[in-house]
This record gives structure tokens, C-alpha cells and sequence, in this order.
């Protein structure tokens, strides 16, 4: 008596066929409750060695959630601190050879001046 309103628990309140499912999850609560019961009744230990063996369950269940959600955290940081790394390097490369550039002109215009320098000590000599 006690599977079959469990399929049609399942079906009437439109849960997912397969994955996680909380409707699903709610009706096979229901039903370990029910089984619970029952079996508390027939046997008192058994029953409360049942109880508490469920709650272990959700336990375990919280912790495996939150171990889930650190390591996605942890992958997201990973992924970030990754992609900020290449950023850094791709604007480095890119900075320096903005710096190259601006020194390249600037021996050039050194050298320009240099030259006029030259030519005007040339020009007052002759004068």
C-alpha cells in the first residue's frame, strides 16, 4: 500500500522523470516518513535507529551541497584569477611595446636635435 500513491504523487504534481527533482524528493520523504512510522510502531529501536539514520542522511546530503558549492566557488575564482592573468599579460606586452615605440621616437628626436645642435655650431663658427 505504500508505492503505489508514490508514482502517481510524482506524476499529479508534474516532477522531472530523472535528476533532482524537490517534488520527487518530497514524496520519497513522505513515503521514509510513512515507512518510519510504520516500523516505529512494530519495533520502537528499530524505528528510532531508522529516524536517526535518516537524519545522518541529510547530514551528509547538507555537507555534500556545501562541499559543492565551495569547489564551484573555488572554480570560479580560478577561472577569473586565470583570465585577469592572461589580461595582464596581453596588456603588458602590449604597454611595453607602446614603450618601445615612444623610445624609439624619442632616440630618433634626440638624434634630430643633436644634428641641428651640430649645424648651428657649424653655422656660428663659419659666421
Amino acid at each position: 500500500a505504500l508505492f503505489p500513491p508514490t508514482p502517481a504523487a510524482s506524476t499529479s504534481d508534474k516532477a522531472k522523470p530523472v535528476g533532482i527533482c524537490p517534488v520527487r524528493e518530497g514524496v520519497y520523504d513522505s513515503a521514509f516518513e510513512e515507512l518510519i512510522r510504520q516500523t516505529a510502531v512494530l519495533c520502537p529501536e528499530r524505528g528510532l535507529l531508522i529516524s536517526e539514520l535518516r537524519n545522518e542522511m541529510g547530514e551528509t546530503d547538507t555537507t555534500y551541497d556545501l562541499l559543492f558549492d565551495t569547489a564551484c566557488q573555488y572554480a570560479v575564482r580560478k577561472a577569473i584569477s586565470r583570465d585577469l592573468g592572461r589580461t595582464m599579460l596581453q596588456e603588458t606586452a602590449e604597454i611595453g611595446a607602446e614603450v618601445r615605440t615612444a623610445e624609439n621616437r624619442v632616440s630618433e628626436l634626440r638624434a634630430k636635435y643633436e644634428g641641428q645642435q651640430k649645424r648651428a655650431a657649424e653655422t656660428d663658427r663659419k659666421s
